[in-house]
């Protein structure tokens, strides 16, 4: 398997942005195993994005009770007939379509949420380093200048490498984890 992703990651670096084009050369080379495992992971990144699609609409269903009419005080609130089978409803969907990584919601165990839970918190985790990183990169350039034309000095570049991308041995000039996005101040040298 890591053989078809370095060859699909050489295909993607080759033919970037262009996607359908990198697609008609795999096709035209004939690699049966290669074409399935891009087809697989094709197939996974679908389903994704279709687990997501319907984590937001499930998000953005909003039951609106309706109340029954009545006494008005005190802490308890009568749902109308619809409105609790609308509520059950809504919860039966929860636990059939929402995927807990490839297993509906109502079949999880407690360690396979916890897991999936830890899984979430670490790809989170790379996206708010993610999101760090390009901020920090953005702060001193001007809004027309690239990447490389700013950042090309050898100092701002140990400065990257040292302070920016070096995440097993933190100097003390980075900022604590909760220092918030965008927290490490760099300066062109």
């Amino acid at each position: 398997m890591l053989e078809h992703e370095k060859k699909a990651a050489a295909i993607l670096d080759k033919f970037e942005p262009d996607h359908a084009a990198a697609a008609a050369y795999v096709y035209k080379t004939r690699d049966r195993d290669l074409i399935l495992f891009i087809l697989q992971v094709g197939f996974e990144v679908l389903a994704g994005r279709r687990r997501a699609t319907q984590r937001k609409v499930m998000r953005a269903t909003v039951i609106r009770p309706g109340f029954v009419s009545g006494n008005t005080r005190g802490p308890k609130v009568t749902l109308s007939v619809k409105s609790r089978r609308k509520l059950a409803e809504a919860t039966i969907t929860l636990f059939q379509s929402w995927k807990v990584g490839n297993l509906p919601l109502g079949k999880a165990t407690k360690a396979r949420l916890l897991s999936e839970a830890d899984a979430e918190t670490a790809s989170g985790a790379g996206h708010y380093n993610n999101a760090n990183f390009y901020k920090t990169l953005a702060a001193p350039m001007a809004d027309d200048e690239t990447v490389a034309d700013h950042w090309k000095d050898e100092e701002a570049i140990k400065l990257i490498r040292d302070e920016i991308w070096n995440e097993k041995d933190p100097s003390p000039s980075k900022p604590p984890k909760d220092a918030g996005v965008g927290a490490t101040a760099l300066s062109r040298g």
